[in-house]
């Protein structure tokens, strides 16, 4: 995985803060601040107003969750704890993005990478967000609006495409390459 730094975001260190709740089930009226998809392999889990999405296909991911809501030390612990110990970390994000998205709520490194400046890498191959999209139980219309891939060319970050998160499909979505950056914004 590329380790090239991201020009355009860079994170701090404030101790983490927002709201413990119970747990709810998938069909809860209220949108829940914890979430399970019905795909086995996927599960997302709102912490405050911010989604982390917590596993794809079956891969243990990395998370890197926006602190500005000040999520609780003790709410992340009983996370990773559910996770059966996968590690988050917790370390707030700063992000001074060129393509119009100031403060992404949540940025996702897979196969133990941790993402760089606040963004999102794929490893090594192509993957669609479809997969990510069609699996991914916390991200909802109204919950996160789109995904934006961005792609960086000759040192900056361009956007390649956004991606509604309602109705994508495979046709639809847009190939991530090592390299692209994604991230979710706060809808």
């Amino acid at each position: 995985m590329s380790q090239d730094p991201v020009p355009s975001g860079q994170s701090s260190s404030e101790p983490a803060t927002p709201l413990a709740t119970p747990p709810v089930t998938p069909d809860s009226p209220a949108m829940p601040r914890e979430r399970f998809s019905r795909h086995p392999a996927v599960r997302a889990f709102e912490v405050g107003v911010t989604v982390v999405i917590l596993t794809l296909i079956g891969a243990a991911i990395w998370i890197v969750v926006d602190m500005t809501q000040r999520a609780r030390r003790q709410e992340l612990q009983r996370i990773e704890a559910d996770l059966g110990g996968i590690p988050i970390e917790r370390r707030p994000i700063r992000v001074d993005d060129p393509t119009r998205h100031p403060a992404p709520e949540v940025l996702v490194s897979l196969f133990g990478g941790v993402a760089r400046g606040g963004y999102f890498e794929p490893p090594p191959g192509e993957l669609t967000l479809a997969t990510l999209l069609a699996a991914g139980g916390g991200l909802q219309p109204g919950v996160v609006g789109e995904i934006t891939v961005a792609r960086k060319v000759s040192g900056r970050v361009d956007v390649v495409e956004r991606v509604p998160v309602d109705g994508a499909t495979e046709q639809e979505a847009v190939r991530v390459r090592p390299g692209d950056v994604v991230f979710v914004p706060r809808p």
